[in-house]
Formats: C-alpha cells, structure tokens, sequence
C-alpha cells in the first residue's frame, strides 16, 4: 500500500476536496469533495488527480444543453437551410 497524499482543500477542476473518507472495497483512499455547483459526493483519489472525475456530472450536462443551444440558424444540410428555430419537444430537445 502506497502513501497517501492529503488533498484536503485542493481543487481539481469543479472539484473542491473536504475531507479524507473510508477507502473503498479495493483499498483506493476516497476523498469527500463539493462541486461548483453544491453538490457533495465520495471521490477516488486517483480519479481526482488522474483529471478522470472533473465534476458531479453538471459541467457535462451544462456543456451538452449549450451545444444544443448554438444556433443552427443559416447553417445548411445538403441542399436544405436552417431558417428559424421552431422550439422544443416534449423531451425539451429543439425541433
């Protein structure tokens, strides 16, 4: 078993460690962290540092709805052209 580096106080990316937990089933020391956005939640050490967890799953979702929201107005499809958005679906997805 390796030593453990403290991380308490550091931040990886959304991530802001709090406090050193249980290590997990697999002997991984796991960290307490709050995301940018509140939400608190058990991280592995390594995923932290290794950039593989960057944030409880909201910079994804906030990165997928502002692609969406790019405009496609003008843009062109073959020979078909974006002309005006028309608005959402019962899924909120652009029609």
């Amino acid at each position: 078993m390796g030593r453990v580096i403290s991380l308490m106080g550091q931040k990886f990316y959304r991530w802001t460690v709090l406090a050193r937990t249980v290590n997990d089933k697999y002997n991984k020391a796991m960290w307490e962290c709050i995301c940018d956005c509140g939400t608190v939640r058990t991280v592995l050490g390594c995923n932290l540092m290794n950039g593989s967890s960057k944030s409880c799953g909201c910079y994804k979702s906030e990165a997928v709805s502002r692609s969406k929201k790019k405009g496609l107005v003008g843009k062109k499809f073959g020979r078909l052209k974006v002309i005006r958005e028309y608005g959402k679906n019962s899924y909120n997805n652009y029609l």
